[in-house]
């Protein structure tokens, strides 16, 4: 039975739900987690599992440093380890116009205490021998990014919830949140009411519905992203770098003696969460030929993309937002409420900061440092097709532009 009370319901058990469900019980309060399907298996279960320092601005970059520390310190925060490659990552630029980006890249991670250096191609391929990178024209590493099997997080953070008494409560749908004079006061599901005076909205691409149902427009756009998992390769050893290749917008990392590989899309397919309230839709994934089409752009990079077996074609529903990095705030005008989107195709690895720094600010009621720059505000003044346009865009252009102003 649900609880009937709480100090805080979190909607969706993914990466950020289930991190942000273990900080607020750590912290002592009365939580509820919900879930309409089992805890960590739609899109959180869909993602690469690899966690990168540098992102495209520097409030993002910073979150995911944060994040990182605290990876590597879960066993000393949780009680649970988890197990991870810190291999590195390695970014290939094959245009002149990419090789700029990459420079400015280092410089800006640099900036930012980032261990982030250009690499010879000869060096790059001794370190990941599957790779051929003989048409290069840049090439950089980070030293300390790292890999590891994406539904492990969720599943951590899940048991440790529990184990400091959250209440789990997968199979519920949420029917609404209960608001009065400005403040909630509760969330209805199809299992009963809990009375809270808190709700984190944390359901991936359908949180955007659920606030819309409040009055308050998210500016996100839901697409599908999708990778394969290729059947074992000889020589792939799973402590070597992940890779990207920058105009190709496709990555590639060991997983599972073989390689996992996507491609962000050109022409991302939009999808409509509200058509689907269950969870993902029906027939989302593409044939693994049409994976295979897609990754063709780097097997010149990646040669045995071009032959490997496909195991597995995995998609998710991630959500883009315009200027390619989280939304994480309160909703305007609604005591209790907030909201985590906006996650980038990038999301999972910074969940645990995001649990954390938004634990603490539900319960000591200030918002921290590293999330104020990741508020609804900065949206204000421009058309919700223009806000669509825009987030679109940042998934065709995934790995094409860096944002963050570098000093020169």
């Amino acid at each position: 039975m649900l609880p009937q009370r709480a100090d805080v319901v979190v909607v969706g058990a993914g990466g950020f739900g289930t991190s942000i469900a273990f900080h607020l019980a750590a912290r002592g309060a009365a939580v509820v987690l919900l879930d309409r399907s089992r805890a960590g298996s739609e899109t959180s279960a869909m993602a690469a599992g690899i966690a990168m320092q540098v992102h495209p601005t520097e409030a993002g970059t910073r979150l995911a440093l944060a994040s990182l520390s605290a990876v590597t310190e879960l066993g000393e925060r949780t009680g649970r380890a988890l197990a991870y490659q810190q291999a590195g990552s390695i970014k290939v630029a094959r245009t002149a116009e990419h090789a700029r980006i990459l420079h400015d890249e280092i410089a800006f991670g640099r900036r930012l205490g980032v261990a982030i250096d250009p690499l010879e191609p000869a060096e790059a391929m001794r370190l990941a021998p599957w790779l051929r990178l003989d048409g290069a024209a840049a090439v950089s590493i980070v030293r300390h990014d790292l890999q590891f099997e994406p539904t492990d997080l969720p599943q951590l953070y899940l048991a440790a919830a529990r184990a400091r008494g959250a209440h789990v409560a997968e199979g519920v749908a949420v029917t609404g949140v209960d608001v009065a004079d400005g403040a909630v006061r509760g969330v209805g599901t199809d299992a009963g009411v809990i009375r809270a005076p808190a709700v984190v909205l944390a359901a991936g691409a359908w949180t955007a519905p659920l606030a819309a149902a409040l009055g308050v427009a998210l500016p996100v756009a839901a697409v599908r992203h999708e990778l394969l998992v290729t059947e074992p390769i000889a020589g792939i050893d799973e402590a070597t770098p992940h890779v990207r290749v920058m105009d190709a917008n496709a990555y590639a990392r060991p997983y599972r003696g073989g390689l996992m590989a996507g491609a962000y899309e050109t022409t991302p397919v939009a999808v409509d969460p509200a058509a689907s309230p269950a969870g993902l839709p029906a027939g989302l994934a593409s044939d693994p030929a049409t994976l295979r089409e897609r990754l063709a752009a780097i097997t010149d990079v990646i040669p045995a993309l071009a032959t490997a077996g496909v195991a597995e074609v995995r998609a998710g529903v991630p959500t883009m937002s315009p200027d390619g990095t989280f939304v994480i705030d309160r909703l305007p005008g609604i005591e209790g409420a907030y909201a985590v989107t906006g996650d980038n195709v990038m999301g999972l690895h910074v969940t645990p900061a995001v649990g954390a720094l938004l634990a603490g600010w539900i319960a000591e009621g200030e918002r921290p440092a590293l999330l104020q720059p990741f508020g609804l505000d900065r949206f204000a003044g421009r058309s919700a097709a223009e806000l669509r346009a825009a987030a679109l865009a940042q998934y065709a252009t995934k790995y094409q532009h860096l944002d963050a102003p570098v000093p020169s």
